[in-house]
């Protein structure tokens, strides 16, 4: 057959052609120059991005009639037989194929022989992730002590698969995805060398679909050119990859940040019935958001973002309407949609409640701001809400006018605050000895009255009631009340009810340690007794008082 697909055609035949791993090229031939060649070597990386072209190059190399050298001849006899693949000395096994023990025991006998007619005996493996864990173990003693006339040159695509065992006793070789600019520049000189009319855009946007794949952008090339012929419009680039396409997909994510949600369903409509895989316009979207996302942080975006003048121009435009977190939540929604496309029955629908989702989020807040509106605030009022956390006057005593000060309560011993002084006492004495207790009385508790013989705390809610009401609860108040008053005081847990302020609690709402108390119904928070740092908070976050 005269005709070779691209792939096949260009494949580098000396380390120069070898494109995008220049870290790899230059250990290998140094290590040639300076006699220094091990005798097992690992190569991973993912698909097409020269694993196996740089293995039989190196191969060539230390083969060639007159090596080792740091560049094969191509040709030498030896050269030409490794690259028609007929060499008796460079043998390669597809792993995959070969998995048992019982090969890797066939090849341990073959490794003692001699090579045939050059100095070494190659055996390249490809994919070796794939033999068993019983042909790994076989193979262990022979790359461990090897015939000095023996190297080994393993590929795989998942690294991870390999064993720790293996690893250790080879010169590990990490190959890199090909970047886009490599890829473009490559394909522009195929496309010349073969009088293809096609734009620099075309090029970028295959070389985005190969997702830094050179075999894989070359085989897209190859098909482009069977479709379009030797003059490649850009539109037959988009149509034949399923691509939607730079101005769709920055068209879908203006209507995103606009919140127009029938707008958005209507371009995705459009990218149905055009047929578009679902998938790919996930990939295009998730990308489109990245290049956002470094327009909006970066100073000079050109050197991140491989886009032409105008499309990077309205990125950089569009990126001054959205917030960077708003952009990290956009693009975490397609990450997980990307991995639920896989496994779902109906992509199509899957993809468009997500758009939707997306169209509708909530406009992002940041904490930095948040912060600043709430110490902003003036908190010098009081902070408890009347109707919650005045104290009952007791029986035939008129409720103070507001402008009055309130009678004070009992003071303690000379040398000591009363009222609530007393209590932040009493509580931070609690914090000292069991902090758990000390967070349900700070936030559910208050000190309702205070004499010489009883203190009263009123609960918020019935459930820290019945905490407080355990014996060792109970402990813990009664010696921190002895402690901060000097005496002991009897302690009795209530209800904070809904009545006045001056209505004294009614007869049976007391209870002691000792006694039970009725369960309580809590009314309902009154947006006007709330205090004013709560009532900012629920306006900062759009909330409500529940």
């Amino acid at each position: 057959m005269s005709y070779q697909v691209i792939a096949r055609k260009w494949r580098p035949n000396t380390f120069e052609e070898v494109v995008g791993q220049n870290h790899i090229v230059q250990t290998l031939r140094n290590a040639i120059s300076i006699s220094r060649i091990g005798h097992a070597y690992l190569f991973a990386g993912s698909r097409g991005v020269g694993k196996t072209s740089t293995a039989r190059i190196f191969a060539r190399a230390i083969n060639c009639k007159d090596g080792p050298r740091p560049d094969p001849c191509n040709e030498c006899e030896s050269c030409q037989e490794i690259l028609a693949s007929r060499s008796m000395d460079v043998i390669e096994i597809d792993g995959a194929s070969n998995t048992s023990v019982d090969d890797v025991r066939e090849l341990r006998e073959s490794v003692k022989y001699a090579p045939a007619k050059t100095k070494y005996k190659i055996y390249i493996i490809d994919e070796v992730h794939m033999l068993s864990k019983s042909a790994f173990n076989a193979l262990l003693k022979t790359l461990e002590e090897p015939p000095s006339h023996l190297i080994f040159i393993f590929a795989t695509t998942e690294l991870n698969k390999v064993p720790e065992t293996i690893l250790s006793r080879c010169q590990y070789f990490e190959f890199k995805q090909i970047g886009s600019a490599d890829i473009v520049k490559q394909l522009n000189l195929i496309a010349k060398s073969d009088g293809i009319e096609i734009s620099l855009d075309s090029l970028k946007r295959i070389s985005h679909a190969a997702e830094g794949s050179l075999r894989d952008a070359e085989s897209l090339l190859d098909q482009v050119i069977s479709y379009s012929g030797k003059r490649v419009e850009d539109g037959q680039i988009t149509s034949l990859l399923g691509m939607a396409g730079q101005d769709l997909i920055g068209k879908v994510v203006d209507k995103i940040i606009d919140r127009d949600s029938e707008g958005l369903l209507a371009l995705y409509q459009e990218v149905i019935q055009k047929g578009q895989d679902i998938r790919m316009f996930c990939r295009e979207l998730q990308e489109y958001l990245r290049n956002l996302a470094i327009a909006k942080v970066s100073r000079d975006p050109k050197k991140l973002i491989d886009l032409m003048e105008e499309d990077l121009s309205f990125l950089m435009k569009q990126a001054e309407r959205i917030e960077v977190e708003e952009i990290q939540y956009l693009f975490n929604t397609l990450l997980k949609i990307d991995y639920d496309l896989k496994s779902s029955p109906a992509p199509s629908l899957v993809l468009e409640m997500a758009l939707i989702r997306m169209s509708r989020y909530q406009p992002v807040q940041l904490l930095e701001d948040i912060m600043k509106k709430l110490s902003s605030i003036d908190l010098g009022e009081k902070t408890a809400s009347p109707s919650r956390c005045a104290a009952p006057a007791k029986a035939g005593v008129k409720e103070a006018a507001p402008e009055e000060k309130a009678p004070e309560r009992e003071e303690k011993k000379s040398g000591h605050a009363s009222g609530p002084d007393v209590w932040e006492k009493i509580l931070e004495r609690v914090r000292g000895k069991k902090e758990p207790l000390h967070s349900y009385m700070a936030s559910g508790t208050e000190m309702v009255q205070l004499d010489s013989a009883v203190l009263r705390i009123g609960c918020r809610e019935k459930w820290i009631q019945e905490r407080l009401k355990t014996q060792e609860n109970t402990a813990v108040i009664r010696e921190a009340i002895l402690e901060e008053l000097g005496s002991p005081r009897e302690v009795r847990l209530e209800s904070i009810e809904a009545a006045s302020a001056a209505q004294e609690v009614p007869k049976g709402k007391e209870e002691t340690f000792k006694e039970k108390e009725a369960p309580q119904k809590m009314p309902a928070i009154e947006e006007s007794s709330t205090p004013r740092i709560i009532q900012e908070a629920v306006q900062i976050f759009n909330g409500t008082i529940i």
